[in-house]
């Protein structure tokens, strides 16, 4: 399937992946209820991108791995890069197949990033569906959480990815650690601060063509 991102305009002093955040992450520790997948971008302390598709097939330039890491980041994080070429970035995605429901679902994609790229969420039957974009644009590790309802039982699948591409000519690196990935009935789970939802992202219904 094809990601459509929406196009946005952003201006941004990139700077390096080297410095670390005292912060520890917003979701309630020990909450575990409807986590579908966690990633650190490790196994056995090694870099690691089990679980996820990753563009282009490492090894590749564009993709790479760094020792620094939020707080409580562990070993590794992930480095998406970007060159001057608009066709020469990178992606890592996630998908899993969704089962009914009778009650509407929420989707929450939380993760420390920092550099800048583009997040999306779909949740969709692979001809129509909800699509969320949001552009990622970080100095220093910062927490994001995003949200997106699935409200028909037809919608199957599911899918977040996160790419470096952005909309200037310019080199640049995301960097990404710790991405869980929850799924939230009523009551099920809760954000320990819902302000560090950073800026509104755009959600829209599409339909494949």
């Amino acid at each position: 399937m094809n990601k459509l991102f929406l196009p946005t305009i952003v201006f941004f002093l990139f700077s390096s992946c080297s410095k670390k955040d005292g912060v520890v992450d917003p979701i309630i520790e020990g909450n575990t209820a409807g986590v579908m997948f966690f990633s650190s971008f490790e196994l056995d302390r090694n870099p690691s991108t089990s679980g996820w598709a990753v563009y282009p097939i490492p090894p590749s330039p564009l993709v790479s791995f760094s020792s620094d890491v939020p707080y409580g980041g562990g070993f590794w994080s992930i480095n998406l890069h970007r060159g001057a070429d608009r066709d020469s970035q990178a992606e890592v995605g996630f998908e899993t197949s969704l089962s009914m429901s009778d009650t509407v679902e929420t989707y929450i994609v939380s993760f420390w990033a920092k550099g800048k790229g583009i997040v999306s969420m779909t949740v969709s039957d692979d001809t129509i569906g909800w699509y969320l974009g949001r552009d990622i644009i970080a100095s220093s590790w910062t927490f994001f959480a995003d949200t997106l309802d699935r409200h028909e039982s037809r919608y199957n699948k599911l899918e977040v990815y996160f790419s470096s591409s952005t909309n200037d000519s310019l080199p640049s690196i995301l960097c990404l650690d710790n991405v869980k990935i929850f799924v939230r009935k009523p009551n099920s789970l809760v954000l320990a601060n819902q302000s560090l939802k950073l800026t509104e992202p755009a959600v829209d219904e599409f339909t494949a063509r």
